[in-house]
C-alpha cells in the first residue's frame, strides 16, 4: 500500500524549480488545556490501638509489607497530560489528613501512605467470683505489665483505585496501530505521535518537539518510522517500541534525502537523492537510491533519473517488492508528470499508462488509480480528466472510469483485499448538473473497485489531509477531520452501519499514517 505523504507533494514539485530540503510550514492547533479533577478522598477504617508500643509496631509493619496503591498528596505541581487532561491550575490543600490520588501521564503510580485515626477503648475489668479457693504458696517474680488478651477486630482492607493511565513500560512496549503528527503552528517544528488502544504517546520522549516533519513512511510491521526534515539533509529514523534513534547521511554535502519509503518486507529503504544545480544538468549520483535499514550497501537504482531531480517523486513500492514507482516529467517545466517503474535489481526503467496523479496501486500491482492523462482510451484518442478517479491496467488495456458525471472525486485509496475503494467526493459544477448552494466540502465515500455501490459515510466536521486510510482489516476507514473543537482522527464504519468514532489522544493531529 503506498504513503499518500509523497503523493500529496505532487502539485507542490512540479511548481518548484529547485529539490531543496525546505518546505512551507503547515499550520496545526495548541495543545488543549483542560484542568486534572483530582478524585473525592477515599475513607480509611479506623484500627484499634491498645497501647502506643503495639501501634507503632503495627504501622512499620504495615508500611514494610503492604504494596502502596494511592498517593496521600500534600501539594502538588502541575501535571500535564496529552489529550487526557491538562494543567492543574492550583495545589492541592492539606488542612485534612485523607489521602488524595494524583495521576501522572506515562509515569508510574506514586506510592502510598495511609494515616489511621487511633480510637481509644474503656478499660474491661474482671467481675468478682463468689468461691475463693486456696492458692499455693509461690514465689511471685515481678514481670512486665500485664495485659488482658482481646481479640482485635479483622482488619478491612482498602478497595485498589481504578486508574486507566498506562506506565511508560505499557505505552513502549507495543506497536502502535497509527502514527500521527502535529505541526506546531508559527514554528518550524512537528511533535511525533504514536497512538494505540486510545492512548497517545511521543516518540521522542527526550523533546517534545522535533523540527518540521517533511515526509514520512512507516515499516510494514510498525517498528520503524524513516522521515525528513527542514534542517537536515538525511533520512532519519526511530524505532515506535525503543525510541531508538539512527541517521542515512548524504555522501556528498550538496545532496538531499528525500521521499523516504520500506520496501513491504522491511528489508531496504528506498529514497530519492537530489542536487542543486540547473535544471538541464543532471548532476553525479542524482536519481534513485536503496540501501539497507542502516545505510550500509547503499547503491543507485539506475541512472539518469530527472533532470537534476529537481522534480522526481518517489511513490512507493510495488507490492511485489522489486519496482519502485516514480514520476518525472518528459521535459523540465512540463505541467504533468509521466510515471514510471525501474527494477530495483537491473536498473532498466518501463513507462506506465499514467500521466498526472497517482493515488494507489492494486495490492496485486495490475493497476493503477489515479487521475489525468491516460495513454490509451476507447478510440485511441487521449483525454485528460480533473478530479475523476480512473482505473488504469498496467498492461495499457482500456482503463475504466469510475466517477460519474457532476462529481468531483480525489484521494482514493484502494482496500487491502483489492475489492473497494474509499475517497473523497463532492458535487461538481458543470451545464447539465444541478445548482449548488450553501457551504461546499469533501464527503467521505466507499465504493466497488469496479465503481459500483457508491455510498456516503456520514461524518462530522471538515475533513483532513492524509484521508482517507484503510484500516489492516478493510473494515474500517481513518481519516482526520476539523470542527469547532480543533482536529482529531476519526474511525469510521465501512459499512456505514454504526457512526464514526472519534479516537481518543489525537487532538491536533495534522498527518498520520495506519500502520498495516
Amino acid at each position: 500500500m503506498l504513503r499518500r505523504s509523497a503523493i500529496l507533494l505532487v502539485a507542490g514539485l512540479l511548481l518548484g524549480s529547485t529539490l531543496a530540503c525546505n518546505f512551507p510550514f503547515i499550520a496545526g492547533l495548541p495543545l488543549p488545556n483542560i484542568p486534572i479533577v483530582n478524585p473525592a478522598p477515599l475513607e480509611i477504617p479506623t484500627a484499634v490501638s491498645l497501647v502506643s508500643e503495639t501501634v507503632a509496631s503495627a504501622e512499620a509493619q504495615m508500611d514494610a509489607d503492604t504494596p502502596p496503591m494511592i498517593s496521600a498528596a500534600l501539594s502538588a505541581t502541575p501535571v500535564e497530560v496529552k489529550g487526557a487532561a491538562g494543567t492543574l491550575d492550583e495545589p492541592v490543600g492539606t488542612e485534612t489528613m485523607v489521602p488524595t490520588m494524583e495521576i501522572r501521564f506515562n509515569t508510574p503510580t506514586p506510592l502510598a501512605s495511609v494515616e489511621s485515626t487511633l480510637v481509644s477503648l474503656p478499660t474491661i475489668a474482671s467481675e468478682p467470683t463468689s468461691t475463693k479457693l486456696p492458692l499455693p504458696a509461690v514465689e511471685l517474680v515481678p514481670s512486665p505489665i500485664a495485659q488482658p488478651t482481646i481479640p482485635l477486630p479483622t482488619p478491612i482492607p482498602l478497595p485498589a483505585p481504578v486508574v486507566t493511565v498506562p506506565s511508560a513500560p505499557q505505552l513502549a512496549g507495543d506497536v502502535p496501530q497509527i502514527i500521527w503528527i502535529e505541526d506546531l503552528p508559527g514554528r518550524p517544528h512537528s511533535s511525533v505521535m504514536a497512538w494505540r488502544g486510545g492512548v497517545s504517546h511521543p516518540l521522542f520522549a527526550d523533546e517534545k518537539y522535533i523540527s518540521r516533519v517533511l515526509e514520512f513512511n512507516v515499516s510494514a510491521d510498525g517498528t520503524w518510522l524513516a522521515y525528513t526534515t527542514v534542517d537536515t539533509s538525511s533520512v532519519r529514523q526511530v524505532n515506535t517500541i525503543t525510541g531508538e534513534q539512527r541517521e542515512i547521511a548524504p555522501k556528498y554535502p550538496w545532496w538531499c534525502f528525500r521521499f523516504p519509503a520500506w520496501s513491504p518486507h522491511g528489508d531496504l529503504l528506498a529514497f530519492v537523492a537530489g542536487a542543486n544545480s540547473a535544471p538541464w544538468a543532471s548532476p553525479s549520483g542524482a536519481g534513485l537510491w536503496v540501501s539497507q535499514p542502516d545505510g550500509s550497501d547503499m547503491r543507485q537504482v539506475g541512472e539518469g533519473i530527472g533532470w537534476a531531480n529537481q522534480q522526481v517523486l518517489l511513490a512507493g513500492w510495488q507490492p511485489n517488492g522489486q519496482e519502485l514507482l516514480y514520476s518525472v516529467p518528459d521535459l523540465p517545466g512540463m505541467p504533468l508528470p509521466q510515471w514510471r517503474s525501474v527494477s530495483v535489481a537491473t536498473g532498466e526503467s518501463e513507462r506506465l499508462p499514467l500521466k498526472g496523479s497517482l493515488f494507489d496501486v492494486a495490492p496485486d500491482g495490475s493497476w493503477l488509480l489515479g487521475d489525468g492523462f491516460t495513454i490509451e482510451w476507447p478510440g485511441g484518442r487521449q483525454e485528460f480528466s480533473y478530479n475523476v478517479l480512473i482505473r488504469i491496467p498496467v498492461d495499457g488495456s482500456t482503463p475504466q472510469v469510475l466517477t460519474p458525471a457532476c462529481r468531483s472525486d480525489i484521494m482514493g485509496q484502494v482496500s487491502p483485499d483489492g475489492t473497494r475503494i474509499a475517497f473523497l467526493s463532492m458535487p461538481s459544477l458543470g451545464f447539465n448538473c444541478p445548482r449548488l448552494s450553501g457551504p461546499i466540502t469533501y464527503e467521505l465515500w466507499v465504493m466497488n473497485s469496479d465503481g459500483t455501490d457508491r455510498r456516503q459515510i456520514e461524518i462530522e466536521g471538515i475533513i483532513g489531509s492524509n484521508s482517507p486510510q484503510w484500516s489492516p482489516d478493510g473494515s474500517a476507514v481513518y481519516y482526520s477531520a476539523w470542527d469547532s473543537t480543533g482536529s482529531s482522527l476519526w474511525m469510521a464504519d465501512a459499512a456505514g452501519v454504526t457512526p464514526p468514532v472519534r479516537l481518543e489522544q489525537t487532538e491536533g493531529v495534522d498527518r498520520f499514517a495506519v500502520v498495516k
